[in-house]
């Protein structure tokens, strides 16, 4: 297969879901606002770059690319980024776990590059980086790294990508241009062996943790209406500790969150159930407000649920 690119300017979160390549994923809007993204992908045999803008705050579920290890650099300032249970800041790596598994809570103007390899490239870089480095590759972990790592790797993961697209795809028998990939390949995956190798592994958070928890339970919970207290009581956590975790983790209370979570499985329901009107899902879901219900769900999805409804009834 000859490498690829591909640039894509998204209107939403769902547009993004549905064709970003290699990665099974679901993001939702944190809060309301511009939910345009803008990816830009490289995919050539054992390799994927992804670059990624995201202009409104998100929640991000799912997997990395099957069969390859996935590394991740966020590339501008960054004031609040949850990863797995790491509170993370600008200079730093994400090594996502074996699985490949995405657990992301990101602030608005967010901009990451991934880069995934097939695990055969990465067999030289595990023996040099010893056996606790292997441990993180394996595990998954975020990593403290310096300004000028995260610079040169950004760097030859650009140079092996244009490489990728411009010499290879042209040339691909021509020895001295595998030669010269093979080069660029090693000293690509060497770099991320050097940061595993100094092993500065960011420590993990306990309300990070506490928040993954809640965010697990109520995907996983299908009652109608979702309440703090219910919460507290099914996790073992108190509501102090919840309000701590969230204000410090996303910057709102879980009620708030709780809340958008509402809106959102109004939008699936009107989006997929074959009956009921605007105003039976709202009740459903607690919402009694037929105005503020309408007001609050425009903010976060940019449209009335009776437009939504529309939608699916095309």
């Amino acid at each position: 297969m000859a490498a690829q690119e591909l640039s894509y300017e998204f209107d939403s979160f769902e547009a993004f879901d549905a064709l970003i390549s290699g990665w099974d994923t679901r993001f939702d809007l944190l809060n309301g606002g511009d939910s345009r993204v803008s990816l830009r992908q490289v995919a050539a045999p054992g390799f994927l770059l992804s670059d990624v803008v995201m202009r409104a705050a998100s929640l991000q579920q799912g997997s990395a690319p099957r069969g390859m290890r996935t590394f991740a650099l966020p590339l501008a300032p960054t004031r609040r980024l949850i990863w797995r249970d790491y509170n993370v800041g600008a200079n730093s790596m994400l090594v996502f776990p074996e699985g490949g598994e995405l657990f992301a809570l990101t602030e608005d103007r967010f901009s990451v590059l991934t880069l995934s390899l097939e695990s055969e490239l990465l067999e030289g870089c595990l023996a040099d980086a010893g056996r606790e480095g292997a441990a993180l590759l394996s595990e998954g972990s975020a990593l403290a790294i310096d300004e000028l790592a995260r610079q040169r790797l950004v760097r030859q993961a650009s140079i092996y990508s244009e490489f990728q697209l411009k010499y290879l795809q042209a040339s691909p028998d021509d020895p001295l241009v595998k030669l010269m990939e093979e080069d660029m390949a090693q000293a690509l995956v060497d770099g991320f062996g050097q940061c595993l190798y100094d092993q500065r592994r960011l420590p993990a958070s306990a309300a990070a943790r506490l928040v993954r928890r809640v965010i697990a339970y109520t995907r996983q919970d299908f009652s109608d209406v979702l309440l703090v207290s219910d919460i507290c009581d099914a996790i073992g956590a108190s509501r102090r500790s919840l309000e701590m975790a969230f204000q410090r983790c996303l910057g709102v209370s879980p009620k708030r969150y709780l809340k958008r979570e509402r809106l959102l499985r109004c939008q699936l329901a009107l989006l997929t159930e074959g009956e009921g009107n605007v105003s039976q899902v709202a009740s459903r879901f607690g919402f009694t407000h037929m105005g503020q219900f309408s007001s609050d769900y425009r903010a976060l999805f940019r449209e009335l649920p009776s437009a939504t409804l529309a939608r699916r009834r095309g």
